[in-house]
């Protein structure tokens, strides 16, 4: 397995993930969200902003089979920035090969290279990766204390 940069014509493939994903989880992934992901993928492999980045995990066919997403952004209490992982996904059938890890890894690699003073994330109590503390073993630290918290908008276009 092979880390880098997300290319143009990976959007596709990593969708597919997803789609699989939100099915493990017995959750809708419909066309208005598969094509919102895929628009998502599109720009950011277009746009390279310097404060987000995509790492794919590609197998030796070059096929796209996890992928990490995170953003920087400023955090004036601590003091810096902080990179924020937003996805992190990985092939059901390959999990537990360390593409995970290594994903982070590159993640944090970059965060330390930028100068962030910390990472954050956030992982579903009812993900596996949560069952097994994949986070903890990562050296994340759980955060009793912060409610995490959500507004939906409504859907635009």
């Amino acid at each position: 397995m092979t880390i880098r940069k997300m290319q143009p014509g990976d959007g596709p493939a990593l969708t597919q993930l997803i789609a699989r994903y939100r099915q493990e989880q017995g959750k809708e992934f419909g066309p208005a969200a598969r094509a919102g992901a895929a628009r998502a993928f599109a720009a950011l492999a277009a746009e390279k902003p310097d404060a987000v980045m995509l790492w794919v995990a590609v197998d030796e066919n070059r096929v796209p089979r996890g992928y990490l997403n995170a953003h920087i952004g400023w955090f004036p209490l601590l003091g810096g920035e902080e990179l924020y992982v937003s996805d992190l996904l990985v092939d059901e059938q390959l999990r537990g090969q360390r593409i995970g890890s290594t994903l982070l890894r590159a993640a944090e690699d970059w965060a330390v290279a930028r100068g962030c003073v910390r990472i954050m994330l956030n992982n579903l109590k009812s993900d596996h990766s949560y069952d097994r503390g994949f986070y903890v073993s990562q050296g994340f630290e759980e955060r009793e204390h912060v409610a995490n918290m959500v507004k939906k908008l409504p859907a635009s276009g």
